[in-house]
């Protein structure tokens, strides 16, 4: 009942009371579930990692994995207590056309997410530490958070 509980809904409800470790919980039902839902990803995917651009470059983490039509994006704030006031670093990505747009799972938020070009860090971490991606354009096996 717990796990079914982490795998919905927003991290939101989580953070409230995280002392719990409900969120720690949520966080990891949510990305065990898809990488159950994409073994290929994890197992074979090649590692790209993503050229952030801005004043606050330095203080985020991002890369792609890729196999076949399956894709995640990660994005990760290196030092988050820095932006606890602010909405987030002053960054984007650099991306290609092809690389990051269109439409996108927000696996930690569990909510559709339609990324563009040159996406800002702060737009794709909506205030926590570190945000994943993933994008499917065949069929899923298993069971994404939603």
């Amino acid at each position: 009942e717990l796990l079914e509980a982490a795998l919905g809904g927003s991290l939101d409800d989580w953070m409230a009371d995280w002392r719990t470790g409900g969120f720690k919980l949520a966080a990891t039902a949510r990305l065990l579930a898809l990488r159950q839902s994409a073994p290929a990803l994890f197992a074979d995917g090649d590692y790209r990692p993503v050229t952030v651009a801005g004043p606050d470059a330095d203080a985020v983490c991002a890369f792609t994995r890729r196999a076949g039509d399956q894709a995640v994006l990660v994005v990760a704030a290196r030092f988050p207590a820095r932006f606890r006031d602010a909405a987030g670093p002053d960054a984007c990505l650099e991306t290609r056309e092809t690389e990051i747009p269109g439409a996108w799972r927000d696996i930690l938020q569990a909510r559709d997410a339609r990324l563009q070009p040159a996406p800002p860090v702060a737009s794709l971490l909506s205030g926590k530490a570190a945000g994943v991606f993933f994008k499917e354009t065949g069929p899923v096996r298993g069971h994404l958070p939603r």
